[in-house]
């Protein structure tokens, strides 16, 4: 049995993207006979994960160390000593800055030495995954990672299909966050303190369309401790696997973020049948596709209020978007993506190198 330690140093009770992703590849590769340790800052009990804090790892007891991120400032000491690495890009740091329009950050001490740790983690990796095309061609742009050694394996999603559960699921979660029959809602998933989602954009965005259609409402995931108005529902923090119920409550995604790697939120919501509403940024247009399975925007907010508007006036139009999703979706479940994960431990325990 290969033991396999994910290194991703994060508080994995308040998940984001990088935990949910680090979560879901272990779970899959555990049922797929792999042994998998979480290296963490805090872990989640509420799982049946294994959790092992950074400071009782010892990396010489694992098979493979796959490093992710930022966290991967130690790989040259890895590879030093032996181990064979790998390691994920779930986006570049130095990308989202450009994003942000950050330039002067780029020489502030905590960004530099966030930037080294994630080049390193590339540099001196045996084989590494890239979450989408686009995070690709930024490690080789900005850290020199060589396109030969590396693998695009996208974020995925554990959702079920359409079963005869579903509808029940959607009327009792409506009805419990006060959402009536023929309210018509948008969800939006991410954490609303980090600017880079731009949930002030689709706030902006949201009003203009409340104020024509009182029966649209905005459900935030997890949302704000405090009341926004009484049209936009915060759900507050849920356990990851619990999660993927929600979606259940939306009828459409939006996402506004300035920069993305690859957001594991669209296949999540996809797998419910949800249509998507996005910018043209990061890995997000390798999945969606404009007018086939939602809608890509440009970096404002009338484009988001364009889209927003369309989709809820267009009937016929939102449930092709729909059946769309859900076929696209069948790609990328977290069966597959671990498959495809498992495939490049295997040839670098065969050669050092990335599968061909």
């Amino acid at each position: 049995m290969l033991k396999i330690a994910q290194v991703a140093l994060l508080d994995y009770e308040s998940p984001g993207g990088m935990e949910v992703h680090v979560m879901n590849l272990a779970k899959e590769l555990n049922l797929m006979g792999f042994k998998v340790d979480i290296v963490c800052l805090k872990g989640n009990e509420k799982t049946k994960l294994r959790f092992v804090p950074f400071s009782e790892f010892d990396f010489h007891e694992y098979d493979i160390i796959h490093t992710h991120g930022q966290y991967g400032g130690q790989n040259a000491t890895y590879r030093l000593k032996g181990k064979r690495i790998v390691h994920t890009y779930h986006g570049v740091i130095v990308a989202l800055l450009l994003a942000r329009g950050a330039f002067i950050s780029l020489f502030r001490r905590y960004y530099s030495w966030l930037i080294a740790k994630e080049a390193i983690g590339g540099l001196f990796a045996h084989s590494v995954i890239a979450v989408s095309d686009s995070a690709k061609k930024e490690a080789t742009r900005y850290y020199g990672v060589f396109p030969s050694k590396m693998t695009v394996i996208p974020n995925g999603h554990s959702m079920y299909n359409a079963n005869g559960s579903r509808g029940e699921k959607r009327k009792l979660l409506r009805a419990n966050y006060g959402v009536k029959k023929h309210d018509f809602t948008f969800l939006y998933v991410g954490r609303g303190e980090d600017p880079v989602k731009g949930i002030n954009r689709t706030l902006q965005a949201f009003g203009e369309i409340n104020r024509k259609y009182p029966n649209v409402k905005l459900i935030l995931i997890p949302g704000f401790p405090e009341k926004i108005y009484d049209s936009v529902i915060s759900t507050g923090n849920l356990f990851f696997e619990d999660a993927r119920d929600f979606y259940l409550l939306g009828d459409v995604l939006v996402n506004s973020s300035y920069y993305e790697g690859f957001p594991v939120t669209i296949p999540e919501a996809m797998a419910a049948g949800l249509p998507i509403i996005a910018p043209k940024v990061g890995g997000i247009t390798e999945i969606v596709k404009d007018g086939m399975n939602g809608i890509l925007v440009d970096k404002d907010c009338q484009g988001l209020v364009g889209a927003m508007e369309r989709i809820y006036t267009g009937n016929q139009f939102r449930m092709k978007l729909m059946r769309n999703s859900m076929e696209t979706s069948k790609e990328y479940t977290w069966s597959k993506i671990a498959a495809k994960t498992a495939k490049v431990y295997r040839e670098i325990l065969k050669t050092g190198n990335k599968p061909k």
